[in-house]
């Protein structure tokens, strides 16, 4: 697995955990 890839997959979990929070970005 590439780097920039583990980069997305926790950008996209971050998101969805902030989604999830409701919280304003």
């Amino acid at each position: 697995v590439s780097a920039r890839t583990v980069e997305a997959l926790q950008n996209l979990q971050i998101t969805s955990i902030c989604f999830m929070q409701t919280c304003e970005h």
